[in-house]
């Protein structure tokens, strides 16, 4: 057992390009590796901890899943008191999701009066990560660095990879 908490979280061998704590004491991590994989972690506040590894082989997939995040967080704004006349007063959420074949999911949700939810879910157990208004500054920075970080992958120098029970795919 580590002093700093559970050792399920990712190995630091990999470069962490950006990692935020919620108000709620949950962390979501996201790092890459040089063989082009970007690994999203979430740890909630009980240190359960879930794992979503996008392959180097998935990136046209995930530009276009950035795409539609970006979408999402636009309508997640919309749901806002002070978004104006064309402010969303729906109670119904709307989410996008990327599948793994292994069962493994990456959930993105935008929540009327509640906020953005980034879940990670392994076989029904969701382990979730909620941007609330209090997290609107992290949401902003989250959204801009996982574009950057998506747009760039192919040019990045980036640490090998090693393959230790922290690292390996899901």
């Amino acid at each position: 057992m580590s002093l700093l908490g559970n050792t399920t979280r990712v190995s630091d061998n990999i470069s962490t390009f950006f990692g935020y704590d919620n108000t709620e004491g949950c962390e979501i991590k996201v790092k890459a590796t040089r063989e082009k994989e970007i690994i999203l972690t979430i740890t909630d506040s009980n240190d359960a901890s879930g794992k979503f590894v996008f392959s180097a082989v998935d990136l046209s997939s995930l530009e276009k899943f950035e795409i539609m995040m970006t979408n999402l967080f636009s309508i997640h704004e919309s749901f806002s008191l002070n978004y104006g006349l064309h402010q969303n007063k729906s109670d119904k959420g709307i989410s996008i999701s990327m599948d793994n074949p292994s069962g493994v999911s990456f959930k993105l949700s935008a929540l009327p009066d509640v906020g953005m939810e980034l879940s990670i879910i392994k076989n029904d157990e969701p382990t979730i990560f909620m941007f609330k208004h209090e997290d609107k500054d992290i949401l902003s920075r989250f959204k801009i660095e996982f574009k950057r970080l998506v747009a760039n992958i192919s040019n990045l120098k980036l640490p090998t990879k090693t393959l230790d029970k922290d690292t390996k795919h899901v």
